[in-house]
């Protein structure tokens, strides 16, 4: 029998650590932004009022929803992790049969995904507040068939590329163009070692690596007189109590591009299971000719394919120079609101309506059509 649980503020969820990290490893579509090194981190930095749900089965977790509550004249509940992250979905474990790489799951099998998504959903509809606003929900997430009376809103298409066994497969397949771009490292500067590419590899090297890159990053954008993603002060502290500890955890993929000793790129990946996921780049916008973005993306590719990973994920966003790598499938994110009382749940349901139409314009201004 399912039994749902309602936990209150912060350290009932770190007390689920343990339990939270074997259910990712049961939920192949779980993604980084799902991790407890990931949201820990973001509740850390924030200091949000946390609910979060949590469905079990006997002693096991098979279900885990971490959310916010805020109060804005209205109550709404809305997934940890809103403003840095891509998918923000339930974790449900799925009917997988044992496998090494997901030893949570046992025989007998847990009631099937629909139970353990109805329980969640039932869950949300019932807890008292004005409005839930579901953000960032991949569009083949289960959880959605339990809103189909609301229409959801496109928040971000992402791009995703399913990655073939060899490296020299995926070249194959690129535009002639690219394919000498990515052939940069068989060339000068780089067998001569006046360029390399390095990998961070310890909390020291994560901070170090961050610094670069978030100089990096604001250079590329002042050319283009904006801010750049990573203004904020509070949101710079979270990458850095993230990338801490998340490189112990093997969750990211952190390289820098040196010529003659200076940096001239920086790329943000991160992994979980089998995917990586693109998240930022930086690069000096006086050292276009070296192309820094697009060899860091090529090498990064590389190494996906070397560890055996299936997938890399570009993220929100499907700009013109994610689609020069040749991804198969675009993913939609969508987003949910549901009024659950009729004045202030319509209240907020307007105000966060603006909110979202204001985002989709500020994206659309900030999205690069050829960063790299």
């Amino acid at each position: 029998m399912l039994r749902t649980e309602i936990l209150k503020g912060y350290g009932p969820l770190e007390e689920l650590r343990p339990q939270w990290s074997e259910l990712l490893l049961a939920c192949p579509e779980a993604t980084v932004f799902q991790t407890p090194e990931w949201l820990l981190a973001w509740g850390r930095t924030f200091r949000r009022s946390l609910v979060t749900f949590a469905i079990h089965e006997g002693s096991d977790l098979v279900g885990l929803y971490p959310m916010v509550l805020s109060r804005r004249g209205w109550t709404q509940l809305r997934p940890m992790g809103v403003g840095p992250s891509d998918y923000l979905g339930p974790m449900v474990l799925q009917r997988t049969k044992p496998s090494p790489q997901f030893p949570l799951v046992t025989d007998p099998l847990p009631r099937g995904e629909g139970d353990i998504y109805e329980a969640l959903a039932d869950a949300l509809s019932q807890y008292p507040v004005d409005l839930l606003d579901l953000q960032q929900i991949r569009e083949t997430n289960p959880i959605l068939t339990h809103f189909q009376q609301i229409e959801p809103k496109v928040q971000a298409k992402c791009c995703v590329l399913d990655l073939p066994k060899t490296f020299d497969e995926y070249v194959k397949g690129l535009s002639k163009s690219l394919r000498y771009e990515v052939r940069r490292p068989n060339r000068e500067p780089y067998v001569s070692g006046r360029a390399v590419i390095r990998t961070a590899s310890t909390p020291a090297e994560a901070l170090e690596f961050f610094r670069v890159f978030s100089h990096l990053h604001e250079q590329r954008w002042k050319t283009r007189k904006q801010p750049g993603a990573f203004l904020l002060p509070k949101l710079k502290a979270f990458h850095q109590l993230w990338l801490a500890g998340a490189i112990q955890h093997d969750r990211v993929r952190l390289q820098t591009l040196w010529l003659d000793g200076n940096p001239i790129g920086a790329l943000y990946v991160m992994k979980l299971n089998a995917s990586y996921y693109f998240y930022q780049s930086g690069f000096d916008p006086e050292q276009t000719a070296h192309s820094p973005g697009t060899v860091l993306v090529s090498e990064t590719i590389r190494m996906a394919i070397e560890e055996g990973m299936t997938t890399f994920d570009f993220l929100r966003g499907d700009e013109p120079y994610k689609l020069r790598w040749k991804p198969q499938r675009t993913l939609s994110n969508v987003r949910v609101l549901k009024k659950c009382s009729p004045l202030a749940g319509s209240v907020g349901e307007w105000a966060n309506g603006m909110g979202y139409r204001m985002e989709q314009g500020i994206r659309k201004r900030l999205e690069g059509k050829g960063l790299f």
